[in-house]
């Protein structure tokens, strides 16, 4: 992802990526977003989720790597101060974005599709033509 846009998101979430600063050994957010720019807003949006939750309940999530796995977005976290209840709904919308961006194009956030070729690539049809997968 653009520095630029990781920016925004670490100005606009900085207790989600707090960590972005520190060593490999203690978070892997210190590598930045490895994915592509289209699936900023899920990410955005996501953490939306995250704020809402804690403004209700006061459980923090923080963000542990935030990357493409198989061409999916993979959001790694730990919950501070969470009841069970609590953290399932975490978990649960977690599972819920990264199944979405399945469906999304991780270059630009259209309408994708999960590619198999060789390597695991979420594209629209655009996209998916621009080079081989």
């Amino acid at each position: 992802m653009k520095i630029e846009l990781q920016n925004k998101l670490i100005e606009k979430y900085p207790k989600i990526f707090k960590d972005m600063n520190k060593s490999p050994q203690e978070s892997l957010m210190c590598f930045g977003f490895e994915c592509g720019d289209g699936w900023y807003w899920l990410i955005d949006k996501l953490c939306e989720f995250f704020v809402k939750i804690y403004r209700q309940t006061g459980a923090n999530v923080i963000a542990v790597q935030v990357k493409e796995k198989y061409g999916e977005l993979r959001f790694y976290f730990y919950i501070a101060e969470a009841s069970e209840e609590t953290a399932m709904r975490i978990y649960n919308m977690v599972r819920f974005f990264e199944t979405l961006s399945i469906q999304t194009c991780e270059v630009c956030g259209e309408m994708g599709v999960l590619y198999t070729s060789g390597w695991y690539k979420t594209l629209c049809a655009k996209h998916k033509n621009s080079r081989r997968y």
